[in-house]
């Protein structure tokens, strides 16, 4: 029952976008193929992989800042982490530090961007690697405050074996705390990955202007002041 139940509440919106938004005889499905074949004509491939419009790729643009950003954060983040996790035991400065991080949490975007703007504009940053930079930025307070609080359950005896053993602090680290945070690799990678997928105003303030865009800008691109495609805008809203 409740498989039926979940396939209906997942498979219910298809539908009823397929049977309201059939518009001039040009329904979701001709319409899907409209859109890929409207912009550029490309191979069967490239047609596959990325959905054109206003010169945006899903493979050049959102896939890559995705997966780039995912494994820097999990590289940089657990690092960070690890060394202020483990650093608050000892030094005082350490939990100064560690509170400075988190506290950007607390700090919205909309203060920032303005600035950000400006600087990644001077910096040449106004781009891909920008995105993916701030994206790293944003990211850390609440990845560092994870991981920092994940360490807490990883005894310590076990990096001691590893010096007795002779190990060095980084070998330790990359062949036995790194193995052992893997739920906590598996919970950065879902949130990052969500936010940064679905994120649309880092990239429209960021690189506005360059042709360099991502699959929620995407969106955009179906909207008006004076109405909507409907009929492209959700078959770019199955494909995002």
């Amino acid at each position: 029952f409740f498989s039926i139940l979940i396939m209906h509440l997942t498979l219910s919106p298809l539908f009823m976008i397929q049977s309201e938004y059939c518009r001039r005889d040009f329904c979701l499905f001709r319409g899907l193929g409209y859109v890929f074949f409207f912009f550029k004509q490309k191979t069967a491939y490239e047609i596959s992989a990325c959905l054109v419009g206003s010169e945006m790729c899903i493979r050049d643009s959102s896939l890559l800042i995705t997966i780039v950003t995912i494994v820097l954060a999990i590289l940089i983040h657990s690092i960070a982490g690890y060394v202020i996790g483990r650093g608050m035991a000892r030094k005082k400065s350490f939990r100064f530090i560690y509170l400075y991080i988190v506290s950007g949490m607390f700090v919205p975007f909309s203060i920032l961007m303005m600035p950000l703007v400006k600087q990644t504009a001077q910096m040449g940053l106004g781009n891909r690697a920008g995105v993916i930079i701030l994206y790293l930025v944003f990211y850390m307070p609440m990845n560092v405050l994870l991981y920092s609080g994940y360490l807490k359950n990883i005894p310590r005896a076990l990096e001691e074996a590893a010096d007795i053993e002779g190990a060095s602090t980084w070998t330790t680290y990359w062949r036995v705390v790194f193995p052992m945070m893997k739920p906590m690799h598996a919970t950065v990678a879902i949130l990052t990955a969500l936010g940064t997928w679905n994120d649309v105003m880092t990239p429209l303030v960021i690189m506005s202007g360059t042709g360099q865009n991502t699959l929620p800008l995407a969106q955009l691109n179906f909207q008006t002041q004076f109405g909507t495609n409907y009929n492209l805008a959700f078959a770019s809203y199955i494909l995002a």
